[in-house]
C-alpha cells in the first residue's frame, strides 16, 4: 500500500507509470529527476505524496491529484518545467514550501476550498502563471510564495486572508491592481517590491502593519485607498519610489490623522470619503 521512498530515484528512461489502486501513500523522492516521465496515473485512494516526489521531472506535463490527498508537501513538483496546469483537490489544507517552485510553464492553478496555508516560495519563478484566485479558506501566504511571476496579471485575494509574508509577490511586474480584504492585518517586508505596473491598491480596515520596502519601486502606484482608521505602522521605505503624483484616500474624518503620520511624505495629496 506504500510506495517506498526513492523507488524510481534517477530512473532517467522512465516515461509513464500507472500505480495499483491499493496504494495510499507515495514516499519521498520516489520519482526524483525522472526526466523522461511524461505521465503518471495516481490512484484515487492516495492520501500522501512525499517531499520532492516529482522534483526535476522535467518532461511531466499533466498530473491529476487524487481527491483523498490532504497536503501538498515541500518541493513535490519543484522544477517540473513542462507542467502546464494543476488543480489542488478540496481535501488539501496545506501547500508546503517550494511545492511548485520553478514550474516555468505553469499557466493555470486551481486551489481547493480547504487550503488554509500557502508555504514559502510555493509558486516562485512560475514564469507563465497568469491568473490567481486565492480561496476564502486561505489565512496566510508565505514568504516569496508567488515571487518572480512576471506574467501574473489577475489576482483575487480571498476574504479569509490575514497575513501576507515577506516578498510574497515581489517582482511580479504585470499586476495592475490589488484589493486587500478587510481581514488582512499585515503585509510583510518587500511583499510587492518591484511590481512596476501596480497602479491602484485598496487596503482593508483591519490592516495594522506594512513592512519595509513593501511597495518599494512600484513606480506606477498612483492611487492608494486605506480603510483603516488608525494608520498602519510602516516599515522603512514602505512606499518608496511610487508615483510622484500618488494620492492617498482615507476614511472620512481621518485625513488629519494620516496627514500627521508617517504616511504623509509618500503622497502628493490626501483625500477622504466614507467607506
Amino acid at each position: 500500500k506504500n510506495l517506498e521512498k526513492q523507488t524510481f530515484f534517477f530512473f532517467l528512461s522512465l516515461e509513464s507509470v500507472s500505480l495499483p489502486t491499493s496504494f495510499i501513500s507515495i514516499g519521498d523522492n520516489v520519482f526524483y529527476q525522472c526526466t523522461s516521465l511524461t505521465e503518471i496515473i495516481i490512484p484515487d485512494g492516495v492520501e500522501s505524496i512525499g517531499s520532492q516526489c516529482f522534483c526535476f521531472c522535467s518532461s511531466l506535463q499533466n498530473v491529476l491529484l487524487p481527491e483523498m490527498l490532504s497536503s501538498i508537501n515541500s518541493e513535490v513538483f519543484q522544477d517540473c518545467i513542462a507542467l502546464n496546469n494543476i488543480s489542488i483537490p478540496d481535501n488539501v489544507t496545506l501547500i508546503d514550501r517550494q511545492a511548485f517552485a520553478g514550474c516555468e510553464t505553469l499557466t493555470t492553478i486551481t486551489i481547493g476550498n480547504t487550503v488554509t496555508s500557502i508555504g514559502d516560495a510555493a509558486f516562485d519563478y512560475c514564469l507563465a502563471l497568469q491568473t490567481l484566485e486565492i480561496p476564502n479558506s486561505v489565512t496566510s501566504i508565505g514568504s516569496g510564495a508567488f515571487g518572480y511571476c512576471p506574467s501574473l496579471v489577475d489576482i483575487s485575494l480571498g476574504d479569509g486572508l490575514e497575513a501576507i509574508g515577506d516578498g510574497a509577490f515581489q517582482y511580479c511586474p504585470a499586476i495592475p491592481s490589488l484589493i486587500f480584504p478587510d481581514g488582512v492585518t499585515s503585509i510583510g517586508n518587500h511583499a510587492f517590491l518591484g511590481c512596476e505596473s501596480l497602479s491602484e491598491i485598496v487596503i482593508g480596515s483591519s490592516m495594522s502593519s506594512i513592512g519595509e520596502d513593501a511597495f518599494f519601486n512600484c513606480v506606477s502606484l498612483n492611487n492608494v485607498t486605506c480603510k483603516a482608521t488608525t494608520p498602519p505602522t510602516l516599515g522603512v521605505n514602505a512606499f518608496y519610489n511610487i508615483s510622484p503624483t500618488a494620492e492617498l484616500l482615507v476614511h472620512s474624518g481621518y485625513m488629519d490623522v494620516y496627514a500627521n503620520s508617517e504616511w504623509s511624505p509618500y503622497f502628493a495629496g490626501i483625500g477622504e470619503q466614507d467607506f
